[in-house]
């Protein structure tokens, strides 16, 4: 880099002399700086071109990142051009486009005003659901990681494991301004991170979110409901959910049943389609009466409640400080639809996960849990026995395959 940097300063001062004083002699130097540029260059590309090579080579036969990116290629960017409303009327204008995307999703995520953390009844149904459930609990190692203040490595480990141009939040700043003036910004991060885990409030415009707006494949792109919200949150918020998300990520085999795959950390989606696979196959050579249902909540992570969320937390014995930074995270978001050439109107959000947030995924999983847990302890629900060991279902997120024995009552 100090030769390319230096070859580049020469080159320039011989493009201005040979512009001065034309003559065979400057133009020759001139020439001859360019093609050693050139060649450092060439070096470059051919070293990061097997560099590619390595790496496609020695992951040539793995199901991972580079052979999904292979199979789905990134779609191109599709305005919304047009959309139904409420009433099916067909709107073509920016701003009622916009309008009728705000409406949507103010209504979904508020879509159980009652339900409260102050609504004592509901939390009371809530704490004997899960005590049924018959969940685990923290173990007390678990307990001073998940409260102990953030530390200055902590910060620099999730900083560094982002990418740095990322789009940004409402604020507009990306993950490289904070890596440019670490030195300056890292000191404020941690004391508002570890104010938050000692009850601290967030400003009002902290929590907004900007959603972008991702059409499912194959639906009608004329609905509403058809787009996946991606909330695009201000940077130091989501560095602070990575440093709890990573701290949760050390505990989560502990709290999640095997079943569950979906965002687990040394856990893969294959697990669970082989013994599908496996189950399936056992069905059929047995010639057992069996039936395989697949589940999908609609919009799970927009419509998961709070209330559940801090009491479920709680349950499982997670320290006040790390109970008191998420409910700091969901005091009193809000969010903003972006459509080119509007404006953005924010409006409350009271429900959900927001899915952009490192911190969902995790807690997603959490708040499935009690639910799955119900499912396999119900005795009239029949799974597959094998052994001493009962297979009732697969878990990949909220995609959910029951695998069920005498079908006609379970």
């Amino acid at each position: 880099m100090e030769e390319i940097i230096s070859l580049r300063h020469k080159l320039r001062r011989l493009e201005m002399a040979h512009k001065s004083h034309l003559n065979p002699d400057s133009f020759t130097t001139l020439s001859q700086t360019r093609m050693a540029l050139n060649r450092l260059f060439l070096d470059d590309v051919g070293r990061s071109l097997l560099c590619s090579r390595q790496r496609y080579y020695s992951r040539a036969n793995k199901m991972d990142t580079p052979l999904a990116r292979l199979l789905k290629p990134r779609p191109k960017f599709q305005a919304v051009t047009s959309i139904r409303d409420e009433t099916g009327l067909l709107i073509t204008t920016l701003t009622a486009i916009r309008d009728a995307f705000t409406r949507y999703f103010r209504s979904l995520y508020d879509h159980t005003p009652t339900h409260t953390p102050a609504n004592e009844i509901l939390c009371g149904e809530i704490r004997q659901y899960l005590a049924d459930a018959s969940l685990p609990s923290l173990p007390d190692s678990s307990l001073k990681p998940l409260s102990s203040p953030v530390t200055e490595e902590e910060l620099h480990e999730a900083l560094k494991s982002m990418k740095p141009h990322k789009a940004p939040g409402p604020d507009g700043f990306t993950y490289h301004y904070y890596k440019s003036h670490f030195g300056i910004l890292g000191p404020q991060l941690l004391s508002m991170f570890n104010n938050l885990l000692d009850g601290g409030k967030l400003p009002a415009d902290s929590l907004l979110a900007s959603i972008a707006l991702i059409p499912k494949p194959g639906k009608d792109k004329n609905l509403v409901g058809n787009y996946r919200p991606i909330s695009l949150i201000n940077t130091d918020l989501k560095l602070f959910t990575k440093i709890l998300s990573k701290r949760l990520d050390l505990i989560m085999g502990t709290l999640i049943h095997p079943d569950q795959v979906g965002f687990i950390p040394d856990r893969q989606a294959y697990e669970n389609t082989r013994r599908s696979a496996d189950l399936l196959w056992l069905a059929s050579s047995r010639n057992t009466p069996s039936l395989f249902l697949s589940l999908d909540a609609e919009k799970a992570f927009d419509k998961a409640e709070w209330p559940f969320l801090f009491t479920l937390l709680s349950h499982l014995g997670f320290p006040p400080p790390f109970v008191r930074a998420i409910q700091a995270l969901y005091s009193r978001p809000t969010a903003q639809i972006i459509i080119s050439g509007t404006d953005q109107l924010p409006f409350p959000i009271r429900n959900g996960t927001r899915q952009g947030c490192p911190l969902s995924p995790a807690l997603f999983a959490l708040f499935l849990e009690p639910l799955l847990q119900h499912l396999r302890k119900d005795p009239l629900i029949a799974g597959f026995r094998l052994g001493d060991q009962e297979y009732k279902l697969s878990a990949y997120a909220d995609d959910i395959l029951l695998s069920l024995q005498q079908p006609l009552s379970s």
